[in-house]
């Protein structure tokens, strides 16, 4: 009797958000904020990035960024623009658990001030570790809600940040905060492969990483299988039973506590 393996490719789709730069607008600040809040780029001397990061921001008041998160002071690698919840797209599809990492390096850079509450990378990773194929077929799902800051992109012509010789200053008297808050929402299973057609599907709350984002209420999961959206628990496994070999698209919808209702 020959066993049956079943090649079960899992693609995540990852949340759409609006096409919008997250530095400020043209003829602003945008020349002096590294990273271009949002673009994408291959250091190569991290520490040197950074110390030209701290010298850009030296005069900003950090405590003013509510989240500890100020997205145009990090770096990234993949556009965490495109992960704001609200729709679907193929821009947005996540191939792997390395790109959900990209997004959470992201954010991990972004971190400006003490409010900051999002786990290290490090500590991510190492949750992983633990949760990673402790059981056979067995599909464990990452979890990464996060809100955080971002210059507004009028921060600049509205007259709510200066420049000056390549460093950033707080305006005196501005009428409001040259700051905004958004959401960046992505799920990723660990593994893209299965070697059975009904493997169990897991959210495991301890990789569950978000900081001052809302509390998740409600967890819906479509598996691809046909079957569409049905409620998820943190912690407690759901089988899906697929017709036949092939690739198939894992989507989540989180409801949470102010009333959102975010796609991933």
């Amino acid at each position: 009797m020959k066993k049956l393996f079943l090649l079960l490719l899992l693609g995540c789709w990852a949340p759409a958000g609006m096409a919008q730069r997250s530095g400020p607008g043209p003829g602003s600040v945008s020349a002096a904020l590294p990273g271009g809040g949002g673009g994408t780029g291959t250091p190569t001397a991290p520490s040197r990035w950074m110390q030209h990061a701290d010298s850009i921001f030296q005069h900003i008041d950090r405590s003013q960024v509510g989240t500890g998160l100020l997205t145009n002071y990090g770096f990234a690698l993949k556009n965490y623009n495109l992960f704001q919840g609200t729709t679907l797209t193929a821009g947005n599809l996540l191939q792997n658990l390395g790109e959900w990492r990209l997004l959470y390096a992201a954010m991990q850079t972004s971190v400006f001030n003490a409010n900051a509450t999002l786990p290290a990378l490090r500590v991510a990773n190492g949750r992983i570790a633990q949760v990673e194929r402790p059981v056979p077929d067995m599909v464990n799902i990452a979890t990464l809600l996060v809100r955080y800051d971002r210059f507004r992109d009028d921060a600049g012509t509205a007259g709510l940040v200066t420049v000056s010789n390549r460093q950033l200053y707080d305006a005196p008297g501005r009428p409001y905060s040259p700051y905004e808050q958004r959401t960046l929402v992505t799920l990723s299973p660990l593994v893209s492969k299965a070697a059975t057609r009904s493997p169990q599907f897991s959210f495991p709350s301890l990789l569950r990483f978000t900081n001052a984002a809302p509390a998740i209420t409600a967890l819906e999961f479509d598996a691809g299988e046909g079957q569409g959206y049905r409620v998820a628990t943190w912690d407690q496994p759901l089988t899906a039973t697929y017709p036949a070999d092939g690739t198939y698209t894992l989507r989540f919808r989180l409801t949470c506590a102010d009333g959102s209702v975010l796609l991933s």
